[in-house]
């Protein structure tokens, strides 16, 4: 089904499966994608593929077993959420902020943000950006007053975002398919 060609797939929803890997072949079988949705899962790695799909607006991987996140390509993104999941760092590059409304990277290990945060952050045309690093070693380190850095009063530590359950959260998802059978 993840390679089917019959259908030209703009938003795929991916909710509490077993997959570990994304076949290499959804580049050429959902050029339109624009929606990657991968929630609660046990997604090992970020797909290289999807960081390379250059019309991509939002990835929401919440909740899954990654520990890496690569580059991304997409000069659309306004949802990224990569909250509960193993990693270290946000994406090391970000091609165009400008778009980009919402970041959670909360419950993550990720404890410094990079350049193109800072600059998402101070934009002052378009949407304004809403980060959310609740329980990230950055957010411990921020309240622990280790740093200062430009983007820490931007990044909302205290309070959890409205997407850190993903925008399928489990117990929903789970009483859903609970009523199905």
């Amino acid at each position: 089904a993840l390679v089917t060609h019959d259908a030209p797939f703009v938003v795929v929803n991916l909710v509490a499966t077993n997959l570990t890997t994304v076949p290499a072949s959804i580049r050429s079988r959902w050029p339109s994608l624009r929606f990657f949705i991968m929630e609660h899962g046990q997604l090992r790695e970020f797909p290289r593929v999807v960081a390379a799909m250059k019309l991509l607006e939002r990835i929401s991987v919440c909740d899954n077993e990654i520990q890496e996140l690569p580059a991304l390509a997409s000069t659309r993104y306004s949802v990224l959420n990569f909250a509960r999941n193993p990693v270290q760092a946000l994406p090391p590059s970000l091609p165009d902020t400008s778009q980009l409304t919402f970041l959670s990277f909360e419950h993550t290990l990720v404890a410094d943000t990079p350049w193109w945060l800072a600059s998402a952050l101070k934009k002052t045309t378009g949407s304004t950006v809403s980060a959310f690093g609740l329980n990230s070693s950055y957010c411990q380190k921020q309240q622990a007053g280790a740093t200062a850095a430009a983007s820490s009063k931007r990044v909302v530590c205290g309070t959890p975002s409205p997407r850190v359950n993903g925008l399928y959260p489990l117990d929903i998802v789970t009483s859903y398919m609970s009523a199905l059978s």
